[in-house]
């Protein structure tokens, strides 16, 4: 990973460690926020690719 990429895990990590130890969401909303997380990044996932293959 470059530099830039690095930064932006590190930060996508940070988030998902402070929702998890969030002390005031219970154990079902951080499961549904890291849900909907994910189902967005995976839609982001398929637009990058998109784009990768029309390139």
């Amino acid at each position: 990973m470059n530099n830039l990429s690095d930064k932006y895990y590190k930060q996508y990590e940070q988030l998902i460690n402070q929702i998890v130890a969030s002390q005031h969401m219970t154990f079902f909303d951080k499961a549904d926020l890291i849900e909907k997380m994910d189902e967005d990044l995976q839609k982001k996932l398929a637009q990058v690719k998109g784009y990768d293959i029309a390139c």
